[in-house]
């Protein structure tokens, strides 16, 4: 578990159905949880080849920060720190590969990115300022589990709103969101990218479509 400030408690939480990645998280007082499953599944060379949001050439309207080099942020964007010690010695996210992703919910922005175990990231932040900062988390698989993609929660402090954005390989149409309370909800998949909004807490996610259809869902 990891801290960043003091000012807010801010619940964030990675899933995904293999083996553990890192979940990290560049803002203002971020708890985060990593939550894994059991299934497993052979990953290709390349993240690029499940994962063709990563060739985007949108605008990423997130600014990267290479430290210890320092300089002006807008305090209208989210901003993402990174530096050569984290990507050598965790499974981070490659900044030059970050990539907007579509979003089906209004209330976040998220975005895709290689990571530097070969694997894949989402990072996830928030539409609205907390005490002022829009805060930015990040969950990244390595490459073992690759082709099953990842997802990550946020959750409002004071609040029982949950926020999900996540990454599925392409032949993944939707995913099926199942809460602790029994109640299940079909989200679309827009490129290699989803998001959803809700007041329920998730206690899974399942893969669908023609890539998973073999497994009865991811």
């Amino acid at each position: 578990m990891s801290r960043i400030g003091s000012a807010a408690r801010l619940r964030w939480r990675s899933m995904y159905l293999v083996p553990l990645g890192l979940l990290a998280c560049a803002g203002l007082g971020c708890e985060l949880a990593l939550t894994h499953g059991t299934a497993s599944a052979a990953a290709p060379a390349s993240p690029t080849a499940l994962y063709p949001d990563l060739g985007s050439t949108a605008p990423t309207g997130l600014q990267i920060i290479e430290e210890p080099a320092s300089g002006t942020t807008s305090p209208d964007e989210p901003v993402w720190r990174t530096g050569p010690t984290k990507i050598l010695t965790q499974n981070w996210p490659l900044p030059s590969t970050i990539r907007r992703l579509a979003s089906t919910s209004p209330a976040l922005t998220s975005w895709i990115a290689e990571s530097s175990g070969n694997g894949i990231c989402v990072l996830l932040s928030p539409n609205t300022k907390i005490h002022g900062t829009y805060v930015v988390g990040t969950a990244c698989t390595g490459s073992e589990s690759l082709s099953q993609g990842i997802y990550l929660t946020y959750h409002y402090p004071e609040s029982d709103t949950t926020l999900l954005a996540g990454v599925a390989p392409s032949g993944t149409t939707s995913v099926e969101v199942a809460f602790a309370g029994g109640q299940t909800q079909t989200v679309p998949v827009d490129g290699n990218g989803w998001s959803l909004e809700s007041a329920n807490t998730v206690s899974k996610v399942t893969l669908l479509g023609e890539a998973h259809a073999a497994n009865g869902g991811a």
